[in-house]
């Protein structure tokens, strides 16, 4: 999220959360709920996402020798964080081929994943301790979590979004897309427009 973070940048990246030459996340992050949300944001970015074997079997090794071992076939748990953030991204159009576009959320990471037509997103990440508040973003009357299925109660304008916690929320047009709001630091753009 540097100033050099531009979106063309950001899709000629990949993302490696580990690999056999380093200790695996679950090594590093031993709360799983830390490495669900981790492969979560990482299905959500326009990147090249790089899966370790013993990432699908949440293998926690410290590093050489131990990280290089067969993968552990039997050791893979149906439904797990890697699964789950995978199936999604597999589901949702967005995440695979949308652009990105970041936008303001004070204290929370925000993006649109847009495309072409219906099934545009925007994608929400409070990494923080404490709930924060969103300004209701998506356009549409219902919205809902594609990570969680649940559905969001907006209130006076805003959604509360739990800490420690990513949304995918779609987006359902009824009018043309407005212009992201411009975020300092997010690439090239007509000057005094940060």
């Amino acid at each position: 999220r540097g100033a050099g973070a531009t979106a063309d940048r950001i899709h000629r990246s990949g993302l490696l959360l580990d690999s056999h030459d380093t200790p695996t996340l679950a090594h590093r992050r031993p709360d799983p709920h830390a490495r669900s949300l981790a492969w979560t944001v990482a299905a959500c970015l326009p990147l090249n996402l790089s899966v370790y074997c013993l990432s699908c079997a949440d293998v926690a090794v410290a590093g050489d020798p131990e990280n290089r071992q067969p993968m552990p076939w039997d050791r893979i748990p149906v439904g797990g964080a890697v699964e789950r953030a995978l199936a999604l991204r597999a589901r949702v159009a967005a995440l695979r081929l949308g652009g990105y576009a970041p936008l303001e959320a004070p204290g929370l990471w925000a993006f649109r994943r847009e495309v072409e037509g219906p099934g545009s997103v925007v994608v929400v990440v409070n990494p923080g301790e404490e709930p924060a508040r969103l300004a209701a973003v998506p356009r549409g009357r219902a919205i809902h979590d594609l990570v969680s299925g649940e559905r969001l109660r907006v209130r006076a304008g805003f959604l509360t979004v739990p800490p420690r916690s990513v949304w995918v929320l779609p987006e359902r047009r009824t009018e043309a897309p407005a212009p992201p709001r411009s975020v300092a630091g997010s690439g090239p753009g007509p000057a005094g427009a940060r």
